[in-house]
């Protein structure tokens, strides 16, 4: 919507196949999970193909055991970004970006905060429109 500022939208699934699962969990558990989210972008610098950014989002997560009878684990996270993209063309991008989040799960009392490597790094592939 401005040149300097960008909407971002997430969407995932993930379904684990699981035919002959570790007890105690019965071989009919098949984990699925399914994640939505959004936020904001702010592009900070650039320098030829490169952009710098940061920004934060706010995403929802619902995951199943997959067990009959049992119900889903559902949060929320609210999470700032900072990362780079270059440019391999015009309206796609690599990039790499570091996140910090702050997760609340269903259970009140359960609450996470991320700030790690190993939970904060991603690796990304953006299309522009």
């Amino acid at each position: 919507f401005k040149d300097d500022l960008a909407f971002r939208g997430n969407l995932g699934f993930t379904k684990i196949d699981n035919p002959d699962p570790a007890p105690p969990a019965p071989p009919s558990a098949d984990p699925f999970s399914f994640t939505l989210g959004g936020g904001v972008l702010y592009n900070y610098a650039t320098n030829g193909p490169l952009l710098a950014f940061f920004g934060g989002e706010i995403i929802f997560n619902s995951t199943s055991s997959g067990v009959q009878g049992s119900s889903a684990v559902t949060n929320w996270s609210i999470a700032a970004d900072a990362g780079v993209e270059w440019f391999a063309w015009s309206n796609v991008t690599l990039g790499a970006e570091y996140k910090l989040s702050f997760i609340s799960f269903g259970d009140p009392a359960t609450k996470v905060f991320n700030l790690g490597s190993a939970s904060g790094t991603n690796l990304t592939v953006s299309v522009y429109f």
